[in-house]
């Protein structure tokens, strides 16, 4: 008589060698605007934020597209920095590129791009679109509102206790005002706007 045990690790190379053959890879976390259910991705309630994100980017800042965001009541609290980071990450086109990252921390890209992985949110070419304006908004000289009457000669010289720096804000009064940046986010406990 014999016997046929399958222990857990041959179920795992089983399991594994499946993926490898779908082109399935394993990794710890999809983005979260995209679901794992019966062996595949879906986009979940989340992907209609990231959606409106990218539509909004061309219009208003990272900071401004956020408030936005959560004036909408999406189920996820939105911020400047979360919005900047889904709208550079690939996987908002469908695309999945392996990333490891070196003792330093700086990200080093292990497999080649896998485009379609994901679903898509937006295309390709409005992804990178996106990106331009992102990179463009980057630059010191084209960044933020314009107020054509009034130059913040302090900018990148004078910063609030917190850290942060001033900006401009709009009164109705003839006298400008420079209030922190993260006092208009509820951020900062020595000012407020």
């Amino acid at each position: 008589m014999a016997f046929c045990i399958t222990s857990p690790i041959t179920s795992i190379g089983h399991l594994k060698s499946k993926r490898l053959r779908g082109r399935m890879f394993s990794c710890s976390a999809t983005p979260f605007w995209i679901s794992y259910v019966d062996e595949g991705f879906i986009l979940n309630e989340h992907a209609e934020a990231v959606k409106r994100a990218a539509e909004l980017c061309f219009e208003m800042g990272a900071r401004a597209t956020a408030q936005e965001l959560n004036k909408m009541n999406f189920p996820k609290k939105y911020t400047e920095s979360i919005v900047g980071k889904v709208l550079r990450q690939p996987a908002i086109y469908g695309s999945f590129i392996a990333m490891e990252w070196d003792e330093s921390g700086k990200p080093i890209q292990v497999k080649k791009e896998i485009k379609g992985y994901y679903p898509a949110v937006i295309s390709e070419s409005e992804f990178y679109r996106v990106g331009a304006k992102l990179s463009e908004r980057q630059d010191p000289k084209l960044a933020g509102r314009k107020v054509a009457e009034f130059k913040n000669i302090l900018r990148g010289i004078v910063f609030c206790a917190c850290g942060s720096g001033f900006r401009y804000h709009a009164q109705k009064r003839e006298y400008v005002d420079l209030v922190c940046s993260a006092s208009l986010a509820g951020r900062c406990t020595y000012a407020s706007p």
